[in-house]
């Protein structure tokens, strides 16, 4: 496309080609919109190629729990816990954090839950829908998903977002660790008890899944451009061109 096309009135430009770029870039090509799809390195090698594969289709629960603010302490002064916070930052991120920290009311918690999982609902035969649409099928399979846990006390800290799950409509198996091994052989013999979740699937590659479906996108004729996004340009009625070190492209 040359710099400074405009595109038709059904048209798209898709910032990253990673998973969630190449699956929107598809379904608006699909839908018949002239789509241009900027990346600015090689499509799926950033986040979507280092995860874990995971299709989270019980993660119901938010990251922020209610009860999470007492773990403060530790974030600022042990160095190796799950999530740290520097104290030279604190003044930068306290606005934010205060935000974070309304997000744990319980009512909030069991709100932001109930969207997760009226979006999460879908996304399984989603990815069902457009897999087979390509021809490719083989890429996600039936996982499940084990949590574990070497104390009962540990246990019972998990405890609210298990019940969090279940309120919102997953199913939740709650296993000792020698059921779990029986699952996961591989399992630390240290892990006394968990919880199952045979609602997850996992890909067997999430670089060759988002290959293929970007495949599928170019197929259908959608455009990718290597170049890096500058800014948006913004009219009276929002965004009307996009700016990248190649080139202008107008909405």
């Amino acid at each position: 496309m040359p710099n400074g096309a405009r595109l038709d009135p059904q048209s798209a430009v898709v910032v990253g080609a990673g998973i969630i770029g190449v699956c929107c870039a598809y379904a608006l090509r699909r839908s018949g919109f002239e789509v241009l799809l900027v990346e600015k390195d090689e499509p799926g090698q950033a986040a979507s190629f280092g995860n874990s594969g995971s299709i989270g289709l019980a993660s119901t629960p938010p990251l922020g729990l209610p009860g999470m603010l007492k773990d403060v302490p530790r974030m600022l002064m042990d160095p190796r816990h799950a999530l740290v916070l520097r104290w030279r930052y604190l003044p930068r991120s306290l606005p934010w954090l205060l935000k974070f920290a309304r997000t744990l009311d319980p009512a909030r918690v069991e709100a932001i839950s109930a969207a997760r999982a009226n979006l999460l609902s879908h996304a399984g035969g989603a990815y069902e829908d457009l897999l087979g649409e390509i021809g490719h099928s083989e890429l996600i399979y039936p996982s499940g998903l084990i949590f574990a846990y070497e104390s009962e006390g540990s246990f019972r800290g998990a405890r609210y977002g298990i019940e969090l799950r279940r309120r919102t409509g997953v199913e939740v198996q709650e296993m000792s660790g020698n059921t779990l091994r029986e699952i996961e052989p591989a399992l630390s013999e240290r892990a006394a008890q968990g919880f199952y979740l045979p609602a997850v699937r996992t890909t067997t590659s999430p670089l060759a899944l988002t290959r293929s479906i970007l495949a599928a996108y170019r197929a259908r004729g959608g455009k990718l451009v290597h170049a890096t996004v500058r800014r948006f340009e913004r009219g009276p009625e929002g965004v009307c061109a996009v700016e990248t070190d190649h080139g202008r492209h107008l909405l």
